[in-house]
């Protein structure tokens, strides 16, 4: 246990601290009641949280969760586990019975408060993670800030997460937690929290990259088993062995197959397929915007070229970030959390539908970035000014696709350069820490043998 001198003695926050947590605390909650409004009280519900909702009134109802549709006709586009935990929140369609089931505007203000508390959580996990490993305690102002910087350096994306009523602010957590067990050597439990990132969004299956580079085999055998309850052994409970087989193959015949070869069941093309359709920030897209930019309308979809320079530029970064960070095995917190904050970034770009909102994903590599840098100066409140200069950038640039005067813009793919500017100071950081632990094993070898 480690006891405080007078020097280490923690910082209290100061009054314009409190001020900033009060007005941080207010700004959730009337931002809270303007995503009910928008949601539930409008003659058009302007949220995405119904999709979800619907699919979880077909598990109820023994309906088609891939054939069903909400209010604006979209259809359900994850993993069938997803639905089937939702199922308390289910929403029929209009004109349904809706005896024994919750009005939309609670299920709409408990989502929101859900995923506001898992945003919260998670930005504490990856902050007490390094806290615990660090010679320097994190109380007082630090403590605060730690918690609270990340977030806001992302309100951004994260707004949008959560007015749309996404779920990439539970998958935030899960990756924390994924994290956090990783950092405590609890690799099983790691792998556990992996699995239900995967059986929650599917693409989070890139990130078993990490313990394989790792070989942690216990980790891996977790996934194997979460993924196994969460796609197998779950849905059998709900529809039966046959009734599994049959929604996990409509899983893949209507979301896997279509996103990866453009090919397929053309059912969700116009609200979300084509490459055209939505806000799409993925290096496939922006490759795409750039070379038809100045075509009206674009094609809709991906040509072969595109589509190779996609995989170059998606597998060229990933080749990077693993050879930033090292082939031996390195169990260092804040180096796990910059090379995992890397490869969840470079998920969503190389995912071949990655929204705006998908950028709250940022999180686990703002809150590695900034930590570092203040971890380096022990009585620093902020970063230095180069990494603070790389997050402040990064998050005007996620912000300004949520202003509506740059909405028009989003072709452009702000997010993807703001993304792509962490990931190289990420990646910097990593190559330089590597070459000084190369050198300073060198130099401890050689002193031992001139011994």
């Amino acid at each position: 246990m480690r006891h405080l001198g007078t020097e280490e003695r923690p910082e209290p926050l100061t009054r314009f601290d409190r001020l900033a947590l009060i007005g941080f605390l207010a700004l959730v909650v009337v931002f809270g009641a303007l995503v009910e409004i928008r949601s539930a009280f409008l003659s058009q519900r302007r949220t995405d949280l119904d999709v979800y909702l619907r699919a979880a009134w077909a598990v109820r109802t023994g309906g088609d969760i891939y054939a069903v549709t909400d209010d604006h006709g979209w259809h359900y586009c994850y993993p069938p586990l997803t639905a089937i935990l939702l199922a308390p929140l289910a929403d029929p369609p209009a004109g349904a019975d809706r005896t024994a089931y919750a009005p939309f505007a609670i299920s709409v203000a408990f989502w929101y408060v859900f995923s506001v508390v898992c945003v919260f959580l998670a930005a504490h996990w990856f902050a007490a993670t390094l806290e615990e490993a660090s010679d320097h305690l994190g109380d007082g102002r630090r403590w605060w800030y730690r918690r609270n910087i990340p977030i806001f350096l992302l309100l951004g994306p994260i707004g949008c997460a959560l007015s749309r009523g996404q779920v990439n602010l539970l998958l935030i957590l899960l990756i924390a937690g994924w994290f956090r067990a990783m950092v405590q050597q609890r690799q099983f439990l790691s792998g556990l929290w992996l699995a239900g990132a995967i059986c929650l969004k599917f693409i989070p299956g890139f990130l078993v990259l990490v313990p394989l580079w790792r070989k942690e085999w216990r980790t891996l055998g977790g996934v194997a088993v979460g993924v196994a309850i969460g796609f197998g052994v779950i849905p059998a409970v709900v529809w039966g062995i046959p009734g599994t087989v049959e929604v996990n193959r409509r899983f893949v015949h209507a979301i896997i197959h279509p996103a990866v070869t453009q090919a397929g069941d053309d059912t969700r093309a116009k609200e979300l397929m084509e490459i055209t359709a939505t806000d799409n920030q993925s290096f496939q897209a922006i490759i795409h915007n750039y070379r038809h930019w100045s075509e009206s309308p674009r094609p809709p979809h991906a040509d072969t070229l595109t589509r190779m320079l996609h995989v170059a530029l998606f597998g060229s970064l990933t080749a990077l970030t693993l050879h930033a960070f090292g082939r031996r095995r390195d169990d260092n917190p804040r180096r796990l959390l910059l090379v995992v904050g890397c490869l969840v970034l470079l998920m969503a770009l190389g995912s071949p539908i990655s929204h705006t909102h998908y950028f709250c994903l940022a999180l686990p590599l703002i809150a590695g970035l900034y930590i570092t840098s203040v971890e380096e100066r022990p009585k620093a409140i902020l970063p230095d000014w180069g990494t603070g200069l790389v997050l402040v950038s990064a998050a005007l640039l996620f912000s300004l696709t949520h202003i509506p005067v740059w909405e028009g813009r989003r072709d452009a793919g702000l997010p993807m350069y703001a993304s792509l500017i962490l990931w190289a100071a990420a990646a910097h950081r990593l190559s330089v820490q590597r070459a000084l632990q190369a050198i300073n094993e060198f130099d401890a070898g050689r002193l031992a043998r001139a011994a």
